[in-house]
């Protein structure tokens, strides 16, 4: 388990980026299945850091937990907590291959995409507003590679 309180920038992702594989790799997670809690880890840190604070500074707090099941089987979860502004991102629409995605696209607005992308990396997903925070749960279940 590890957490740390460290600035909403784009700097500091490589820290965090760097203890979640160290992390998973600890606890036998397969390669491919890093690369895709990298990625949808990187979405979640870059909107927060982009957007939580209006352009000021603030902090992020990431908290991982890797938990054994049976049979080789893990849970692994991401939580991110900021005090920025008060935002659900599961409240985004859900793009679905085809005309929605490219309605989307054409528009011209920014934004959206992300957390396509991470809904499709992560198993569970769950947001909620406590205290002052957003805290944005990410959950990805895996089989170890032994």
């Amino acid at each position: 388990m590890g957490a740390w309180n460290i600035p909403a920038g784009l700097d500091s992702w490589e820290q965090v980026s760097a203890q979640i594989e160290s992390e998973l790799r600890e606890n036998f997670c397969p390669r491919e299945t890093v690369t895709s809690i990298i990625v949808a880890a990187d979405e979640i840190f870059a909107n927060i850091s982009a957007y939580a604070y209006g352009g000021g500074n603030g902090t992020v707090e990431v908290e991982s937990r890797t938990v054994p099941l049976e049979h080789g089987r893990y849970e692994y979860s991401l939580t991110f907590c900021d005090s920025g502004i008060r935002f659900n991102p599961l409240d985004a629409p859900k793009y679905e291959k085809g005309s929605l995605a490219r309605q989307k696209y054409n528009s011209g607005s920014p934004g959206g995409f992300g957390i396509h992308i991470i809904r499709k990396k992560a198993d569970r997903l769950s947001y909620e507003y406590e205290d002052g925070k957003n805290v944005l749960c990410f959950i990805k279940f895996y089989d170890s590679e032994l």
